[in-house]
Order: structure tokens, then sequence, then C-alpha cells
């Protein structure tokens, strides 16, 4: 174990009723670079369920990586710390219903990650 085993970031966005896919771009637009240079690797998005819909809301789970435990404190770190990415949130809020980040790793990995 090298200690820099990925940490996955999943964000789960359910913008509200027909504005899924107009947030997915501006949050590929806006967001996404300011992530890459935080650091995090964009691994999937998907959306649930899978077309676009008017009349009810999409869901979308956008899967980020980091490398280890230190570059993940790091990243969140410089995330609380940039008035770009509060902006951002500030602004995409009025096109959210719900939103919800959480932290994963592979089981395999927990004791490499833990030993900081």
């Amino acid at each position: 174990m090298t200690n820099e085993e990925p940490i996955y970031l999943l964000d789960q966005i359910t913008p509200k009723a027909g504005q899924a896919e107009a947030f997915l771009k501006a949050y590929m637009e806006r967001y996404a670079p300011n992530a890459k240079s935080r650091g995090l690797k964009h691994e999937f998005t998907w959306v649930a369920p899978p077309m676009w819909l008017d009349n009810q809301p999409n869901t979308l789970f956008i899967v980020w990586s980091v490398k280890g435990a230190g570059a993940w404190w790091a990243m969140e770190h410089s995330a609380r710390r940039d008035p770009a990415i509060i902006e951002w949130w500030r602004e995409a809020d009025m096109m959210i219903e719900s939103r919800r980040r959480s932290f994963a790793s592979n089981v395999s990995d927990i004791a490499s990650l833990t030993d900081v």
C-alpha cells in the first residue's frame, strides 16, 4: 500500500424538475475546472433515470477521485476557503432540490488511508 489509494467523492445532486441537463452543463463548465485544479479526477457522471425529464427531477451522480488521505485533506481545506466555490454553490442552489456529498474507498485500502 502506498497511502495514495484513491478516495472517491460522490456528488448526488437532484436538480429541480426539468433543470438537470442545464445544471450538469453549468457544473461541468464552472465547478469541474476548479475541482480538477484542486487535484480531483473526474471518474463518472450518471443520470437517473437514464433520460432527461421535464416534469420530474433527475438525480445526477458525479464521481470524483483523489489520491490518498493527504490529497483529500488538502482538497477539502482549499475548497472551504475558495470564494469561487462558495459563490458557485450559492448560485447553483437556486437550481437544486437536494444535494449530498459522500466519501468512500475500497475496503482493502482502509488500513493505508487511516495510517497518516
